[in-house]
């Protein structure tokens, strides 16, 4: 089998799957050799900077030149979220395979049009929703769907991050509505909710709650002028999904002196599970009632990764090569995952503004 031939666009966050992918090789076999070819950023400088630090074969400014490359078989999008639906849609007409960066869009329309295009090339596209790539909560998906914790009762889950209680820090695009088309609803809550959609299923509605306690923020470093910001720093959920569980959903960035998740606790009829998504995706908090498991009573803290686990982006990205090397389309979690999301994320915003509950549409 030919290498896989990676182009990625976007170094901040495509630094980190740069290295998931050189750690591939060490945790699976996918078939083939990766090989990290070019790379694409917004300025030539950046680009320059990048390519030396990745080992790209070559580097651009432009990322229309990456797509065309005949050299490129595989877009990994790690651009702002903005560029999301240009960058994939031009990749899926160009025949290649597309991994993108969570949210999948700014807007529901956006994310359609992306799950058409993805359907219609015949193409790999999957986001990088990573957290359900842990093996605690694969190993508490199998509990559930087993029913081993017996009826899904209730649920939450928290992703509380700080840094941004500053108000001087000055405006980015992760801060403009325009470009990112949420706050911490999008940036945070999507991976969020993509664990509950995994683990719980379908949200069949939602009630939603966003502040911006920051109001404004100086335009850029250094600047004395101040612009508006249009997106939450505060996001709070009430969700409930198509099997009757109920549960909430915190996300802030304003979370002082606290940077953690998402924490995520599911309760049950004959037992509870509780685990991190992110910083220990390896060890599961389990209760099960002692009647229903001779032995075995009171929280058990378990090692679901074995002497050797996977870490997220390297488990979510070999995943993702897997279905290209076995011709499958059907990798998850897909556009259509990232549709869903994104149908869920504009049903909390119409909540907010609305002040009522809002079925998810589709």
């Amino acid at each position: 089998m030919k290498p896989f031939r990676i182009g990625i666009i976007g170094y901040s966050f495509g630094r980190i799957h740069a290295e998931a992918y050189r750690l591939i090789p060490f945790y699976k076999d996918v078939g083939a050799p990766i090989e990290l070819v070019a790379v694409a950023t917004s300025r030539p400088e950046t680009a320059a900077k990048a390519k030396a630090e990745g080992g790209f074969a070559f580097a651009t400014a432009d990322w229309r030149e990456l797509v065309a490359s005949p050299e490129v078989d595989i877009v990994h999008v790690c651009a702002p979220d903005d560029l999301h639906h240009p960058i994939a849609s031009a990749a899926l007409e160009a025949g290649k395979h597309v991994y993108c960066e969570k949210p999948l869009a700014r807007t529901v329309a956006e994310a359609e049009d992306l799950c058409a295009r993805a359907r219609a090339s015949g193409r790999v596209a999957q986001v990088a929703f990573q957290c359900r790539f842990g093996s605690a909560a694969q190993a508490a998906r199998r509990l559930i769907q087993d029913g081993t914790l017996g009826e899904i009762t209730s649920f939450r889950v928290t992703f509380l991050h700080s840094g941004y209680e500053d108000p001087d820090r000055p405006l980015t695009w992760r801060l403009d509505q325009t470009r990112a088309g949420g706050g911490v609803l999008y940036d945070l809550g999507s991976h969020a909710i993509d664990l509950i959609t995994f683990l719980l299923g379908r949200p069949r509605r939602v009630m939603g709650l966003t502040r911006t306690f920051i109001k404004d923020r100086p335009a850029a470093q250094g600047s004395t002028r101040r612009v508006p910001v249009g997106v939450d720093d505060v996001a709070l959920a009430l969700l409930e999904t198509e099997a009757g569980a109920v549960g909430l959903l915190e996300a802030t960035r304003l979370a002082t002196g606290v940077r953690r998740g998402p924490d995520v606790t599911i309760y049950g009829t004959r037992g509870s599970v509780a685990f991190n998504g992110a910083t220990n995706p390896d060890e599961l908090n389990l209760y099960l009632k002692g009647e229903k498991v001779p032995g075995l009573s009171g929280w058990e803290r378990i090692n679901t990764g074995g002497r050797r686990p996977v870490p997220l982006n390297v488990a979510a990205q070999a995943h993702f090569l897997e279905a290209i090397r076995d011709g499958r389309t059907d990798a998850e979690p897909g556009f259509e995952a990232g549709l869903l999301v994104q149908r869920v994320l504009a049903a909390v915003q119409e909540s907010d503004r609305a002040g009522e509950w809002v079925t998810v549409e589709g």
